[in-house]
């Protein structure tokens, strides 16, 4: 899939050059305000590291969990929404993706989770969230009739929470260890559109940036069929990676998420 991103934006990079007259836009650039529903079908790929005190004092260094064959987290999808509002060459885009998964096993290993031990063999209920907002802009700085290359500039908020519920194995109670975060992170990158027809177009974008221990990528590419000026019908691969280590290198969470994707834009 990363061979498709980078063959979408070497595709663009060619063919925009040969275009030196600007030109009306394609029929799916021809919008104030855009609104766009999504239906994403990721493949979870995803660790967990978190260190803390037991009740009486002693440092539990956490054990580094894959969520999927750890806890039994399954493959779920997600609707997601984003607006872009468009002046001239400008666009304002917002986004918001969230991301939930719940899971239900007998674990296989001995976990240290936020400074509880969960014995090998114990049930434990675990549950996962994060909202992503996205808000950046984006200049098309190369706009010609075969489409146009933009730059983005924005920044990535991701609001997190992971709980883990099982019997701790020193005390032998039930206990239920919640944590949560916010990470913003800024970035930039570019996006991307060709029209090798009026009514049909191929586009691309990624961003991206690492600030301390913290990092985002996110890509995606897709064919987009308009069929009218005011409708549009997509479908696509994207691929988003998140990474966050905390200062002591004991506690880090890392996420990937990468599938296929169909959308429905609205035009004004």
């Amino acid at each position: 899939m990363k061979k498709l991103l980078i063959a979408v934006f070497l595709s663009i990079a060619t063919l925009l050059p040969y275009s030196i007259v600007f030109a009306e836009e394609g029929i799916g650039d021809k919008f104030i305000l855009e609104l766009e529903g999504r239906y994403w079908m990721p493949k979870l790929s995803a660790n967990l590291k978190l260190s803390d005190y037991n009740v009486y004092g002693v440092e539990i260094v956490g054990t580094d969990i894959n969520v999927v064959d750890d806890l039994g987290i399954k493959n779920e999808n997600f609707f997601s929404g984003r607006l872009i509002l468009k002046l001239g060459n400008s666009k304002i885009r917002f986004s918001y993706l969230p991301i939930r998964y719940e899971g239900e096993k007998a674990v296989p290993i001995v976990i240290d989770y936020g400074g509880s031990k969960f014995a090998q063999g114990t049930t434990v209920k675990t549950k996962l969230k994060a909202d992503m907002y996205d808000l950046t802009y984006e200049y098309d700085a190369l706009k010609t009739d075969l489409g146009f290359l933009g730059i983005i500039i924005g920044v990535k908020y991701f609001d997190l929470y992971g709980s883990l519920e099982g019997t701790e194995t020193v005390l032998g109670t039930t206990v239920k260890e919640e944590k949560d975060g916010q990470v913003p992170i800024p970035v930039i990158g570019l996006a991307g559109r060709v029209y090798p027809i009026k009514y049909f177009n191929i586009s691309g974008e990624i961003t991206g940036l690492t600030v301390g221990k913290a990092s985002i990528y996110d890509a995606e590419a897709a064919i987009n069929i308009n069929p009218i000026q005011y409708v549009g019908i997509s479908g696509g691969y994207r691929i988003i990676r998140f990474s966050a280590e905390g200062d002591n290198e004991k506690d880090k969470a890392t996420l990937r998420l990468h599938g296929p994707f169909v959308a429905l834009m609205l035009r004004f």
